[in-house]
């Protein structure tokens, strides 16, 4: 009896620890001059998204198979991800520093409860809004 229970606990342990390794972090929720409905997601590196499973426990659940690893993926996922949502996208950007996309007319709860549940996003951050002066 102590052995299943044993084992039942450290199923459950993998199982919570994965779900939290999931969650995108999400920068600057609290910002006084976040635009309304904007977000910058921030895709995971190469060698963070090889360790993601395909299937089962702590796989995507949106086209799991797509790796945002080319312009052509990207788009396909970001496009993907933001119709799940009820949003659209506003751009994808492609850098050595990072691969990103912005999204637009997203609600902050399906943000929380979808987009930052997905495995392959690093962090999440709403749009803030700037000005410069004298110039």
């Amino acid at each position: 009896m102590k052995r299943i229970m044993i084992s039942v606990l450290a199923l459950l342990c993998c199982a919570i620890s994965q779900m939290a390794l999931s969650d995108a972090k999400l920068l600057n929720f609290d910002a006084p001059h976040r635009v309304a409905g904007e977000y910058y997601i921030v895709f995971k590196r190469s060698a963070a998204l090889a360790a993601i499973p395909r299937s089962g426990p702590g796989a995507p659940v949106l086209l799991p198979n797509v790796e945002p690893k080319g312009e052509t993926q990207v788009r396909q996922l970001a496009t993907a991800l933001a119709k799940s949502i009820d949003a659209r996208v506003g751009g994808v950007i492609l850098s050595k520093a990072q691969v990103a996309f912005i999204i637009a007319g997203a609600s902050e709860q399906k943000i929380r409860d979808v987009l930052a549940k997905d495995p392959r996003i690093d962090v999440i951050s709403p749009g803030i809004a700037t000005t410069v002066e004298g110039m």
